[in-house]
């Protein structure tokens, strides 16, 4: 009938948590009432390019735009670039109020960037050809371009290239590179790579409609082909010295350039349009209109300070990471919080239901941590930097933020090969939830900083190892010398300054507000796509599918929730194990009768008890064991048997002293000794009376594991939280992480329940 009976109760328990998850995903799923209302339209009709005579206009140096703005907007602030993609950039930043662009680059530019549009009224037109040095030998290619173009243009084939380049598909797939037979030698073209659709990179190659024409050019006449990616600005001093043969990059044929380099024939006309943000003139709220609002902060980050500066009358909620911020502002929690820009536009990106503004609260530089103090920190400084300025130069770490800064950059992974350790390992600290600097992909590490380590480890000849952290204990490690470096997108602050030193800037950004898209008016920043997965669902049980599959399966994030529990586990078992050791060796210490022993016990006891576990960890790891290289989980170990010992050794101590003191009296008569009386008769039944109180201790323990994540030991609760800070879904994995928790607990409290049931003297 007991048997019966325990079933029973399991049975029911287990029904009673489905029960309850399933009412909370229901109370939590999305509402799909509201439709898509499309998307804002192509061009802005209310403002005329009059409206911009004395504002704020960016130009790419050396382009035909830089003469244009200077003779038509005399009155006008210059802005100068050195690429599309900083001008660009700077628009949606509101650092600049706009930039004129040829047409034909507007649609590519509009679907990367759903924030800006163009004006209706054209501002001029404009021819583009092939650019070659003014030479014998320039002049001899320039001819064979001229036959060859005005050949596409009779056959309609030209006509076809533009339009396939201008085209989503084209986007993914660089320019065909087969079929260059090279007889007739090599010929060195230049671009920028930068100019979409008429010069860009696809995984490192180029594409768009000016190498292909150059590649397909090569075919036609026999060459080879080098193609070099360079700053616009450099591209006709270049054919001017002789370093390129030709050049092509939407270079618009004006009578000054004619003066140093020839053009072919036009292959390419349009018109001149003003680019401007769509918010402009739409009504958004701005963010002085938040000032008084629930706003969030990210506990510890260098968040707080601006945004109490900027939002002084408002109230503030204070969160542990980015997941939960996103999750109360959804829940209406909170009215918005601040964060890094580049990190709010993946996720609106990813999450459409996330907007933000275009108007920076403060501009930021972020940059990799490393040690104050020592040779090797500023050696690796001084050999980083010299590896950022050289990538810079070669146009890598353009391509690498085309890359990254992307809606798929969450797919993403990283080439960790290569990396012979040759000059040492580097101890290297990273956070994983901040997408796309760095993240979790695929269970393993990934993010455009994390390929910048590696890039710099793999050239330098170092190896490293990896501590997942988040930004206070990065700061913390590189201060007591736990780590070489902290690689992620850290805040460049004065006070942080003081501490630690920063390399040259990996990215350059700034901070502004994530709001819900709801609250901004329509051509707010906002994904102008399909609707996230959320946002598909029909029904309950669809939505636990689809919660299931995301969450666990895709990915196989299942693998880190595994790997989550075996750490909370073996932290659990081993600290329970050596927490109960020293808490009995306590009590016989105790038990000498020693004054002094009696002293220390105390000052030990009242120590721990009085040191959250959190604190005592993190004194543990980055000040006592900072530089020895013990593993983080056998601090945990240390840290938590420590905080156990203490309470374990007073729970043991109260059942003892419950023992009547006639029973040891009895057995000293009968003629046990010391020892035997308390083995034999006190021990064993003070155990029966203890473990009771000592089993809801132990349950306490694995609870407490869920801390961890702050000296970077990825345990169950650490690794629901990765799992969150890349689906930005907070519940499932929330309510799977406390089902998990309650199972260990309730395996642990039937394992004690035996031994208790072993030690009873009735039972045996």
């Amino acid at each position: 009938m007991k048997k019966k009976a325990f079933k029973t109760d399991i049975i029911i328990i287990v029904v009673l948590i489905l029960a309850a998850v399933g009412i909370i995903l229901a109370l939590t799923l999305p509402d799909n009432t509201e439709e898509n209302t499309g998307d804002a339209p192509a061009a802005v009709n209310s403002r005329t390019i009059a409206d911009y005579a004395d504002k704020n206009i960016g130009v790419i140096t050396g382009t035909l735009f830089e003469g244009f703005v200077m003779e038509h907007y005399p009155k006008a602030d210059i802005s100068y670039f050195n690429s599309l993609p900083d001008l660009t950039m700077a628009l949606n930043s509101g650092k600049v109020d706009a930039f004129l662009l040829g047409k034909a680059s507007t649609d590519a530019l509009m679907d990367e960037n759903p924030g800006i549009t163009y004006l209706d009224e054209e501002a001029g037109t404009f021819d583009v050809g092939m650019v070659f040095p003014k030479s014998a030998e320039g002049d001899r290619i320039r001819a064979q371009m001229d036959e060859f173009l005005t050949k596409l243009k009779a056959d309609g084939t030209l006509d076809g290239i533009i339009a396939y380049w201008n085209t989503k598909e084209a986007r993914d797939t660089p320019a065909d590179m087969s079929g260059l037979t090279g007889e007739n030698g090599t010929l060195r073209f230049a671009t920028s790579g930068d100019e979409m659709p008429c010069s860009y990179l696809v995984s490192g190659k180029p594409a768009g409609i000016d190498p292909d024409l150059a590649i397909r050019f090569c075919r036609e006449y026999g060459y080879n082909i080098e193609i070099t990616i360079t700053d616009f600005s450099g591209v006709i001093p270049g054919l001017v010295s002789g370093i390129y043969d030709f050049a092509g990059n939407e270079i618009v044929i004006t009578d000054e350039r004619k003066e140093s380099v020839n053009f072919s024939v036009p292959y390419l006309s349009g018109a001149v349009v003003m680019m401007v943000q769509k918010a402009a003139d739409t009504g958004i709220p701005d963010l002085s209109s938040y000032n008084g609002k629930r706003l969030g902060i990210v506990t510890g980050s260098s968040f707080e300070k601006p945004t109490l500066e900027t939002f002084p009358d408002s109230s503030y909620f204070y969160f542990d990471n980015i997941s939960d911020l996103i999750m109360a502002l959804r829940q209406d929690k909170i009215d918005g919080f601040v964060y890094d820009e580049p990190v709010l536009r993946i996720i609106n990106l990813q999450q459409p239901d996330i907007g933000y503004f275009s108007d920076l609260i403060r501009e930021d530089n972020y940059s990799f941590g490393f040690q104050k103090t020592g040779e090797r920190s500023r050696t690796l400084r001084s050999q980083f930097n010299e590896m950022m300025s050289e990538l810079t130069a070669n146009g890598t770490i353009a391509e690498m933020k085309k890359k990254w800064f992307t809606a798929d950059s969450a797919s993403l992974n990283v080439d960790l090969s290569g990396l012979t350790g040759e000059n040492g390992t580097l101890n290297v600290a990273v956070t994983s939830t901040n997408t796309p600097f760095t993240m979790i992909t695929n269970g393993e590490l990934s993010g455009y900083a994390l390929e910048l380590l590696t890039m710099f480890c793999r050239r330098y000849g170092y190896d490293c190892k990896y501590d997942q952290v988040n930004t206070s204990g990065g700061l913390a490690g590189l201060s007591s010398g736990l780590y070489d470096i902290f690689a992620s997108n850290t805040t460049v602050t004065p006070e942080r300054q003081e501490s630690i030193s920063f390399s040259d800037p990996i990215y350059s950004g700034g901070i502004t507000l994530a709001v819900r898209a709801s609250d901004l008016a329509p051509g707010g920043i906002t994904k102008d796509s399909s609707p996230s997965l959320a946002d598909d669902r029909t029904g309950f049980f669809e939505g636990i599918a689809d919660s299931f599959e995301k969450n666990f399966i895709r990915e196989d994030r299942w693998k880190l929730i595994l790997e989550g529990i075996g750490t909370t586990c073996l932290i659990t078992v081993l600290s329970a194990l050596a927490g109960s050791l020293l808490a009995f060796l306590i009590c016989m210490f105790r038990r000498t009768g020693s004054r002094l022993a009696n002293i220390i016990s105390d000052i030990y006891v009242k120590l721990l008890q009085g040191t959250p576990i959190v604190v005592l960890l993190m004194i543990l790891y980055y000040v006592i064991f900072g530089k020895s290289g013990l593993e983080a989980v056998w601090v945990a170990v240390i840290g938590f048997s420590l905080n156990f010992g203490a309470y374990g050794s007073e729970i043991m101590r109260s059942g003892i002293e419950s023992i009547d003191g006639g029973q040891r009296e009895a057995a000293l008569a009968l003629g046990y000794s010391e020892n035997q009386t308390f083995f034999r008769f006190i021990f064993p039944q003070a155990a029966v009376r203890f473990l009771p109180v000592y089993r809801g201790e132990i349950v306490s323990l694995l609870k407490s594991t869920s801390i961890v994540g702050y000296i970077a030991i990825q345990d169950l609760t650490k690794m629901s939280d990765i799992i969150r800070s890349r689906t930005y879904e907070a519940f499932f994995p929330l309510i799977a992480t406390a089902v998990i928790y309650f199972f260990l607990a309730w395996i642990i409290t039937l394992i004690l329940k035996l031994i208790l049931r072993t030690v009873t003297p009735k039972r045996r």
